[in-house]
């Protein structure tokens, strides 16, 4: 064999190795960037927190549930939901169906701002919900940055 055929085949060889590393390395560390993506807080982890639910699985949030004063916060934050449903959203989810015969799947709900609550409670069964406010929605404040003591502050700022 022609040694330069031989040299040809082993940079050819080589060439191909060198792509086939770049390219499994290039997708380590893309599915590592994903993975620190999905570990950055978003504002329905954050928005859980502030409502006294845990954040899910992988959130860098997670690890705030772990405190006293969370859970505390949490456990008010049920208590209060409890009161409000016992007193509240049970009756209109009772009555709901019986006078509202014709249901939208969609749910045109204006001047809602934060309101959620009755929205479903009154149309359960609406599969999007079209709401707006007059108040503006301001940042979603970044959690992780919180000293314990702006942790303990959470309730009284809600």
């Amino acid at each position: 064999m022609n040694k330069r055929i031989i040299v040809e085949s082993l940079i050819t060889a080589r060439v191909q190795i060198l792509g086939a590393f770049t390219l499994a390395a290039t997708v380590f560390i893309g599915a590592m960037a994903g993975e620190a993506q999905a570990q950055l807080p978003n504002a329905n982890d954050t928005a859980r927190l502030l409502a006294g639910m845990q954040p899910p699985p992988g959130s860098s949030l997670l690890a705030l549930t772990k405190e006293r004063t969370w859970q505390q916060h949490a456990n008010r934050l049920n208590a209060l939901f409890a009161q409000v449903e016992n007193r509240q959203l049970a009756r209109i989810r009772s009555w709901s169906p019986a006078k509202i015969t014709t249901p939208s799947p969609v749910l045109f709900y204006m001047f809602s701002g934060p309101d959620f609550l009755y929205a479903n409670a009154f149309f359960p069964n609406a599969t999007i919900y079209v709401m707006s406010g007059l108040e503006p929605t301001g940042p979603v404040p970044d959690l992780t940055k919180l000293s314990r003591v702006g942790i303990a502050k959470l309730d009284p700022d809600l």
